[in-house]
């Protein structure tokens, strides 16, 4: 790597190891600026007649998984767990890149040492850039896996509610609201859903080790 190009090489760092998390913050961010959490709407009409070839009329539901996770109490508890996690990972590997773009602008100024030992302390910079870009990998994946196994909490006790509420409402369908912009808020059951979630399921434990 020659000389001109090692703050490239550095700066390039700084986007891989903090991008991914500068993403999860703005999501998190648009996500709590979207509003409240949808109003309750009423019941769905009863089942429809059984066709001629056995089977019944398809009856809808929607669901918002999204507004789940979001508007929940178990949901907005695992986000605050999640931002010291995230703020903490991004302060480790700012001051990693600094450091790394200070030894490269010294080595850039440095004109006194021979081109063999500046080679030498290029190829160090590369190695100590590669790693960087590796950890910052291995924290973002870290930072993936908590929030999944957290947000599986969730999904489990969905598993249990959505059921009951099908059958509740006389439903054999529920489709994912982000494909239905446009349905009829009757269809709606994301508001009981968070009811019922919130009933049972008010904190989730996020970790990094999965412990």
């Amino acid at each position: 790597m020659s000389r001109k190009n090692i703050l490239i090489a550095v700066a390039a760092v700084a986007v891989l190891a903090l991008g991914g998390l500068g993403y999860y913050l703005f999501q998190r961010g648009q996500q709590d600026q979207a509003g409240a959490p949808p109003r309750e709407a009423g019941a769905t009409s009863a089942p429809g007649a059984t066709k001629p070839g056995g089977l019944p009329d398809p009856i809808f539901l929607v669901l918002d998984k999204q507004a789940v996770i979001r508007f929940s109490k178990a949901g907005q508890d695992i986000a605050r767990q999640m931002q010291p996690f995230v703020q903490k990972t991004q302060e480790s590997l700012s001051g990693q890149r600094a450091a790394l773009e200070r030894q490269a602008a010294q080595l850039q100024a440095d004109t006194s040492i021979s081109a063999a030992d500046r080679e030498k302390r290029v190829a160090a910079l590369d190695a100590k850039q590669q790693a960087l870009q590796a950890e910052a990998q291995r924290r973002q994946q870290q930072l993936t896996d908590a929030i999944s196994r957290a947000n599986g909490e969730l999904s489990k006790a969905m598993a249990e509610i959505v059921p009951a509420i099908v059958k509740q409402r006389g439903a054999n369908i529920v489709l994912d609201r982000a494909a239905l912009p446009q349905a009829d808020p009757a269809l709606d059951i994301t508001p009981e859903v968070i009811k019922q979630l919130d009933a049972r399921l008010t904190s989730v434990k996020v970790s990094l080790d999965g412990k």
